[in-house]
């Protein structure tokens, strides 16, 4: 039962549909309310008050229909590649076979501005086998390039981008039947963005998805609704990083869960992307340094120049070094972040469960046998697992 028959009822009752508004009760609470209000409409007489009650019956079965579970989901495993050069080793292979990932998402090249001019950057070097993968270009855009690009501009840069993947695609024989566009925009960015995605999508005549951000999505009437094909929802980077008091900005499923009250009203039909992978952020004198991607405890541990902080995850360099590529001062401070396994999963089934579409491809950021290998097996294996409603 639909809210647009509930409202074609109210009209052929001749009652506003605004008379009404969506109320949930749990259902012992909705029948002893409708018991109710049977009781006292008994008392009176005439059309009217048969009308209100025959809507609020309706509205009430319509509300314990929208409440049942979804259908089951089905689910797609998939994994993003990010790294420079594709060429994935035996943790990295096994992991793909032992899930069945046969789709990845394969960052292909970034677009960022050389002086005033957006240009192709850090291209993908294919030296392993795509064959039997489903593969996804993805192309990350900055922000910056958004926010300086000219507007008369945008169909330039659509077509350069499509020539680039194509042309990238036929090197390395992989067939393409989707791409994907990867931009933070922002509100004052997403009008000339969007008009990119627009010009993107006429030239490659292939469906194209777009990255989502949690905040995307609750604050869609600011940031707006891209004009692509699907969307994949990042679940993840929720923290501000620059704090050192923010407590994991990889995940945090506290954070996660304010992002998510209205998602089974977003329009676009969406994809999950979920993190795995982990990094330290470095603070000097309070104040965010840099990030050292793919560095966790065991390599601080193993640098022997480090006390442990006051939390768990926080270390602080008791000398003056060079350690991983760094020229490291006494009393920095290095914050390493992850993402938990266990938190992660919950927060897989509570998004998936809010999903409104049933098709779904659940997503991994990224590839990486640094990270697989610090996995409990029974947990790496199990990612795609999703449980029965």
């Amino acid at each position: 039962m639909t809210r647009s028959f509930i409202f074609e009822v109210s009209r052929s009752l001749k009652i506003p549909p605004l008379f009404f508004r969506p109320i949930t009760f749990l259902p012992q609470i909705r029948t002893r309310f409708l018991l109710s209000i049977f009781t006292v409409f008994r008392l009176f007489s005439g059309p009217v008050f048969h009308r209100i009650f025959w809507l609020i019956f309706l509205w009430f079965g319509m509300e314990s229909c929208s409440n049942a579970p979804s259908e089951e989901k089905r689910i797609t495993a998939a994994v993003y590649h990010w790294k420079t050069v594709f060429q994935p080793d035996s943790t990295e292979r096994s992991f793909l076979h032992s899930n069945a990932v046969r789709k990845i998402y394969l960052r292909f090249f970034d677009v960022d501005l050389k002086g005033n001019e957006p240009v192709p950057v850090a291209a993908m070097q294919k030296d392993g086998d795509l064959k039997g993968f489903d593969v996804v270009p993805v192309v990350f855009i900055t922000n910056r390039t958004m926010a300086k690009i000219n507007k008369d501009s945008v169909s330039s840069l659509a077509k350069r981008i499509v020539h680039k993947i194509q042309n990238m695609a036929r090197r390395d024989s992989v067939v393409i039947h989707e791409i994907q566009l990867d931009c933070d925009w922002t509100a004052t960015t997403r009008k000339r963005y969007f008009s990119l995605i627009e010009a993107v999508k006429n030239e490659i005549k292939l469906p194209v998805s777009v990255t989502i951000r949690l905040h995307q999505v609750k604050f869609s009437a600011t940031t707006g609704l891209p004009p692509a094909d699907r969307g994949m929802l990042m679940c993840y980077n929720v923290g501000d990083i620059r704090k050192p008091e923010t407590r994991n900005s990889i995940f945090d499923p506290g954070i996660i869960h304010q992002y998510l009250r209205n998602l089974n009203q977003y329009p676009l039909e969406l994809d999950l992307a979920l993190p795995m992978f982990q990094w330290t952020v470095v603070f000097r004198n309070g104040h965010f340094l840099r990030i050292l991607n793919q560095i966790g405890q065991a390599e601080i541990k193993v640098a022997g120049c480090f006390s442990e902080g006051p939390k768990s995850n926080t270390f602080t360099a008791q000398e003056d070094t060079l350690l991983f590529g760094l020229s490291v001062h006494r009393g920095d401070e290095f914050h390493v972040e992850s993402s938990r396994s266990e938190d992660v999963l919950a927060v897989r089934n509570e998004v998936l469960s809010q999903i409104r579409n049933r098709n779904i491809s659940l997503t991994f950021y990224h590839l990486d046998s640094r990270v697989l290998s610090s996995f409990d097996p029974s947990i790496k294996n199990n990612l795609y697992d999703i449980p029965p409603h």
